[in-house]
Formats: C-alpha cells, sequence, structure tokens
C-alpha cells in the first residue's frame, strides 16, 4: 500500500511509522520504567524525564495493577 497510488485516497498516502530502522535508531536513547502505581500521572512521569533532554516520543501502558513507561 505504500509504494502503490489509490485514487480514493486523493493525495493522501500511507506512511512507515514504526520501522525497524527507527526502533533501531531510538534503542540508545530509549528508557523503560516499570511498576509504576496506578496513582502517579502521565504528565508527572514525563515532566520528571523533560528536565533531562527532549522526549520526542512517550506513552504509558497499564498492565494489571501497573504502569509501564
Amino acid at each position: 500500500m505504500i509504494d502503490h497510488s489509490i485514487p480514493d485516497l486523493g493525495n493522501n498516502r500511507f506512511s512507515i511509522v514504526n520501522s525497524r530502522q527507527n526502533r533501531e535508531k531510538e534503542k540508545g536513547r530509549t528508557i523503560r520504567i516499570t511498576d509504576i502505581p496506578l496513582h502517579v500521572l502521565s504528565d508527572e512521569i514525563k515532566a520528571f524525564f523533560d528536565k533531562e533532554g527532549t522526549i520526542t516520543r512517550f506513552f504509558m501502558v497499564t498492565k494489571e495493577a501497573w504502569q509501564l513507561v
């Protein structure tokens, strides 16, 4: 779908957003935090690490009774 023109999409195109190459580039500058209590807000975690440098991508996942960054 990325290399083909689809008339119904008009000028819009599909693009790769989570490629293996992009993940490899991020590997050396990625951190993972686990066992974050549910009462801690994502804004608090992001603000804490934002003081250390620019954050280009941030997400938190809730898994059972904990959150992961």
